[in-house]
This record gives C-alpha cells, sequence and structure tokens, in this order.
C-alpha cells in the first residue's frame, strides 16, 4: 500500500490519530510513512493514555505523543516543536 501516493502536498507535520481512518489504524499509517521513507515528524493525538500506548506510538515513528482531551493552547507548541525550520510565534 502507498499511503502518499494520493498526497500531492508537502506537509512540515503530520498530525494523526489512532482510529477512525477507513483501511489502515493510525500507529500501522506511520509504521507505512517509515517503510516508504517518508520522515516527515508525526505528532500523534489519541484518547489511549497509558504507557505502553504511547511507547507503541512512539516505536511505530510518531515523534510526539498527545492525550486527549488537551489543552488546545498546546497543540501549536508541540507543532511548533516539531517543524524543521522555526515557526514564529506570530504565525502560530
Amino acid at each position: 500500500m502507498t499511503i502518499a501516493s494520493g498526497d500531492k502536498t508537502h506537509s512540515d507535520v503530520k498530525c494523526l490519530g489512532v482510529r477512525g481512518y477507513p483501511r489502515l489504524d493510525g500507529l500501522s499509517m506511520i509504521e507505512e510513512l517509515r517503510r516508504q521513507e517518508i520522515n516527515t515528524p508525526v505528532l500523534i493525538l489519541s484518547a489511549k493514555r497509558s504507557v505502553d500506548d504511547r511507547v507503541r506510538g512512539l516505536q511505530a515513528g510518531g515523534h510526539d505523543y498527545m492525550v486527549k482531551p488537551f489543552a488546545f493552547s498546546e497543540l501549536p507548541a508541540r507543532v511548533a516543536n516539531l517543524c524543521p525550520v522555526p515557526i514564529l510565534n506570530s504565525e502560530l
């Protein structure tokens, strides 16, 4: 399966949930991105909160993991931290 084939846009960071996709779960999607050598940082957003769940997400290739519910003000800070090019606060 090729995940990126239909994605014609480049993104600096991908935010993915763990569940709710028609063909693959979020962790499988991250693993597939890594198999395709797509190294875009991935922020996982999930209601799964156990340490084991978070470790699985990071081992699958996620760069960060936020447990829902979270403070929305935290999201842009974490995205900015994952961006390869610094983002000015005025752009958030």
